[in-house]
């Protein structure tokens, strides 16, 4: 598991805090299931933190996600 520390804008992140579950991200870290995002925005240095349930990637759905891409399904850890 590693813990990673992830710019975003106010946009996404009030998203976020409105329910949004996932997060499509380059998967430039090599994102498992069970690391943790620290998401913040730079701005303010508002953060949340969420545990990645899933990881979906172009391997997976080729059609679907472009190539160096994932879509992380997250949950909040309160």
């Amino acid at each position: 598991m590693k813990a990673h520390f992830i710019k975003i804008t106010q946009h996404w992140f009030n998203e976020l805090s409105n329910g949004k579950t996932f997060e499509v991200r380059k998967n430039d870290r090599d994102y498992k299931t069970g690391d943790v995002l620290n998401i913040y925005v730079p701005d303010t240095m508002e953060t949340r933190s969420f545990r990645v349930a899933y990881v979906l990637t172009a391997e997976q759905f080729p059609d679907g996600i472009k190539e160096g891409y994932a879509v992380l399904g997250i949950k909040e850890i309160v």
